[in-house]
């Protein structure tokens, strides 16, 4: 008889079932010079606004905000005992707990301002490269201010701010675009089907355009991060499934009666395929229409990249403060959020606000600014560790793709005096975007997948979520989480071969996040009892050779 490890679950994952099978052109003497003055601390910087609205992240805890920020104390140090390691500040206090930042907590504002300049220089018809630091000369960034970036303008633009004014209508379109968040698609969809109306929506009409877009090559969705969706169709008609779902749960009302930004996230997040991230994203694209009623300044959902970003900014301390105050990451943002006019004066730099009203940046771009910080470091400040391994980035700059770029518009809603004063007292924060535990899974029938029950940290039963396996990963502890239940499930991989003994069939299992070392053999019988469909697929799919023992 093969020898055999005793586990005590056995669930089988149809998805490994499945799987079986330099110019500086352009730059004049002046601005060289305004460069140099600036603090050296960061090289200058370059990057392009192309595409999307944000990062992918992966993702992520929601904090919700009502204290404000207590015992704030800001320190020189006379002489850093390591630079490279250290800011020129010793530490801060925030509710009680003290951080240390880095020196990429300095390198945090550079980059905001350098990144902003680049920006200007661009929309003041200035040549490549806009700037001297060979790192944003040659990867991609996204721009401190969320809006700037060119997914988001569009948004603003073509989006909400052209066409009907109807909430539903702009509830609509908002829903549509980010859906692909991806500025060819919504055009080809207005070129091919018209002026897009909920009003004159026929979800066949759309199907038919984006399957033909799709069968001809067209990339529909957004490159910048994940949008998948299980269901038994394309991926476009599950969202589309989705998008009718919202519609008809009346979006526009739920905005209205909203009492804080909270209420609004905790229904995004109960849809099919919304995990923290996706869900977040949303709220802020809904943000930029007039049905939005709060500040930018009252929510934040601090993603897995703008978690890891803090790490690089205050290293082990905010690790340590985490430990005591859960909510500590949405505090250091609000924080910064707060002070970032000291920090360009510490540092002496000249930052170049939003707009003719200069608007400072909001707590969405901090945590935005977090996020590509966390990037950039990996190459400023390659021994200043965050959290996961990567040590490099993925998106190069085209440069042969640059262009001028328009005027700025800037979101008329903004000028709402609702959207443009806080709530009298925020809410404490939550961390209902953090994965707590996993109750159990079930297999999807289209692609072969699981989905998992999800619970909340901080909240009650009925807000588990089923998130696939992902949109799980990308959430904040959904990787620990998924590691923990699988170690504890035992769910079957696959199987690897089935050998004939005197006492029967025996298979030799393959278990989802163990090594090939811990694939065991195991009776038939077992494996008949609770994993019968991963049995069935082998022998009918799965079997190369057989032999007897």
């Amino acid at each position: 008889m093969p020898p055999t490890r005793k586990r005590p679950f056995i669930h089988q994952s149809t998805t490994s079932l499945s799987n079986h099978e330099t110019n500086t052109s352009g730059y004049t003497t002046r601005r060289k010079e305004q460069l140099d003055a600036q603090n050296s601390a960061l090289s200058s910087l370059s990057s392009d606004d192309d595409e999307g609205a944000s990062t992918p992240s992966t993702r992520s805890r929601k904090t919700f905000l009502r204290s404000s920020i207590s015992s704030v104390t800001l320190a020189r140090k006379r002489k850093p005992k390591r630079e490279q390691r250290s800011s020129s500040l010793t530490k801060i206090m925030i509710a009680g707990c003290t951080l240390r930042p880095t020196a990429a907590f300095d390198t945090f504002w550079h980059w905001c301002a350098e990144r902003k300049a680049i920006d200007d220089r661009r929309r003041a018809g200035e040549s490549y490269p806009w700037t001297e630091d060979k790192y944003l000369q040659q990867y991609y960034f996204c721009n401190p201010y969320r809006v700037l970036d060119r997914g988001c303008q569009f948004l603003v633009r073509e989006v909400i701010e052209k066409g009907s004014q109807e909430p539903q209508e702009i509830i609509f379109r908002i829903l549509l675009y980010d859906i692909f968040t991806r500025i060819e698609t919504y055009e080809m969809l207005e070129e091919r089907l018209g002026p897009l109306t909920w009003k004159k929506y026929r979800r066949q009409a759309y199907v038919k355009v984006l399957r033909d877009a799709y069968a001809g090559g067209m990339p529909l969705y957004t490159p910048a991060f994940m949008k998948i969706l299980p269901g038994k169709r394309e991926n476009f008609y599950n969202h589309l499934e989705v998008l009718e779902r919202i519609m008809n749960d009346d979006l526009a009302s739920r905005m209205q009666n909203a009492k804080d930004p909270a209420e609004l996230h905790t229904y995004l997040l109960t849809l099919p395929g919304m995990g923290a991230f996706t869900s977040y994203q949303l709220l802020l694209n809904l943000s930029y229409s007039s049905l939005y009623k709060f500040s930018a300044n009252d929510y934040v959902v601090p993603c897995v990249g703008s978690s890891s970003g803090l790490v690089k900014l205050f290293g082990k301390s905010v690790k340590e403060a985490r430990k005591s105050n859960r909510q500590i990451d949405a505090l250091i943002m609000k924080w910064m959020m707060e002070t970032q006019d000291e920090h360009f004066r510490r540092l002496g730099i000249q930052f170049s606000r939003l707009g003719p009203n200069q608007l400072p940046m909001d707590l969405s771009d901090i945590e935005h600014s977090v996020c590509e910080v966390d990037k950039y470091s990996r190459l400023v400040h390659p021994t200043i560790q965050g959290e996961g391994d990567r040590t490099h980035i993925r998106r190069i700059y085209k440069p042969e793709f640059a262009r001028v770029l328009p005027a700025i518009v800037l979101p008329k809603a903004w000028d709402h005096p609702r959207q443009t004063s806080s709530l009298m007292r925020l809410p404490e924060c939550s961390l209902m975007c953090t994965v707590e535990d996993i109750i159990k899974h079930r297999e999807l029938d289209d692609d072969g997948g699981n989905e998992y029950l999800v619970h909340w940290q901080d909240s009650s039963g009925d807000r588990d979520t089923w998130l696939t396996e992902q949109v799980l990963s990308d959430t904040m502890g959904g990787k620990e989480a998924l590691a923990a239940y699988q170690k504890k499930q035992f769910i079957i991989d696959y199987i690897g071969d089935v050998v004939d003994c005197v006492d029967g069939r025996w298979f030799y299992v393959y278990w989802e996040g163990y090594g090939p070392e811990d694939a065991t053999w195991e009776p038939e019988e077992n494996l008949l009892e609770d994993a019968l469909e991963a049995v069935t697929y082998f022998l009918e799919k799965g079997v190369k050779r057989r032999r007897r023992r």
